[in-house]
């Protein structure tokens, strides 16, 4: 991608539309490439290394339960969350879809950052609390932390906390109530996981 015109020069740059970006998806435009909308710009995903995944697979397998209660757990799948935006937490958890559109918010969504952290919490942060989703964390593998962004306002999360791996990540209330001991998130061992 190249910065021919940059906004800051005086001219008006147009973003895509979320609606846009969907149509041009179901078209089969952007076949294979990781990107996800946010803000209107197409952003480039990192390519998944292995502690990304196994973190995916072990939240996955720890939110599972919570689908007998009426929920969904999402693995990587977009959230509308604004008009100019489309982003694809590595795991949320909303209500019941259907198969016609994609949910405006979740109850919890949660980004596995190794290399994504500056993306995660200063472009996708402010997106997730204006879409008034209550609980979102980065679990940051290469820090070996957890950032818990919790009461969500127009402008920001109000309350943001850092765990360490020794931690337990409460959340209890409707429809969740569930603890994760932060340092199933890393190494059985409890050594940080790095790419």
């Amino acid at each position: 991608m190249t910065d021919l015109i940059r906004p800051d020069e005086g001219v008006r740059v147009r973003g895509l539309r979320r609606v846009e970006f969907e149509q041009m998806v179901a078209q089969g435009m952007f076949e294979g490439e990781p990107i996800e909308l946010l803000g209107g710009e197409l952003v480039e995903m990192s390519p998944q290394g292995s502690p990304h995944g196994w973190a995916i697979t072990r939240l996955n397998a720890m939110l599972a339960p919570l689908m007998s209660r009426g929920l969904e757990v999402r693995i990587q799948l977009p959230l509308a969350v604004d008009d100019v935006s489309l982003p694809q937490p590595d795991v949320a958890v909303t209500d019941v879809t259907t198969p016609s559109a994609h949910p405006l918010v979740a109850h919890v969504a949660i980004e596995v950052s190794v290399t994504s952290q500056r993306l995660d919490l200063v472009h996708k942060a402010p997106r997730y609390a204006a879409a008034g989703v209550p609980l979102y964390v980065v679990l940051d593998m290469a820090g070996a932390r957890a950032v818990v962004h919790t009461d969500p306002a127009p402008e920001g999360y109000t309350t943001i906390e850092e765990l360490g791996p020794d931690d337990t990540l409460e959340v209890m209330g409707e429809p969740i109530d569930l603890a994760l001991l932060l340092s199933d998130r890393w190494r059985p061992d409890g050594t940080r996981i790095t790419d």
